[in-house]
């Protein structure tokens, strides 16, 4: 905690006690298991945690694209127990341009008007993708450990 929290010498009523300032940022989480999840535009700027362990696939809808600024990070926490995908939907559809990183083989891949980016089983663990929002389209970067761990579709 100390190193986000700064003792400061101000306070609302003069000369009693002090106010913590913080220092950095402490991001919104949620987690995904086994239910489908509608992400809403209020929890924007919230890490998502995958940690899928069933065998179905699981749904994650992002909200609709009318606000820029929008923005998304999901991890995948560890390599998924089970055989199911983490699918990231938009609200629209034909909306997601998904540019993922460089693997190992030092190459890239570049979608354009996707309606969805999966994380698939196949995920190592610590796989990040990243979506914002500019109002008409989602722009999302994934950071893979290989490119068998994501997919677009639509």
């Amino acid at each position: 905690m100390a190193n986000y929290l700064d003792i400061s010498t101000k306070s609302v009523n003069a000369g009693q006690g002090r106010l913590p300032k913080f220092r950095g940022h402490i991001y919104p989480t949620i987690t995904v298991t086994t239910s489908a999840r509608e992400l809403y535009d209020y929890e924007s700027g919230s890490i998502v945690f995958l940690t899928i362990s069933g065998s179905a696939d699981v749904a994650i809808t992002l909200p609709a694209v009318s606000q820029a600024g929008l923005w998304f990070r999901f991890i995948a926490t560890a390599s998924p127990a089970g055989a199911g995908d983490a699918v990231i939907t938009s609200a629209a559809g034909d909306d997601i341009n998904y540019f993922e990183g460089p693997d190992s083989g030092a190459d890239g891949n570049y979608t354009t008007a996707s309606d969805t980016v999966t994380l698939e089983a196949a995920a190592l663990g610590g796989e990040i993708i990243d979506f914002v929002s500019d109002g008409t389209n989602w722009y999302a970067y994934g950071r893979v450990g290989s490119h068998d761990a994501t997919s677009t579709a639509g």
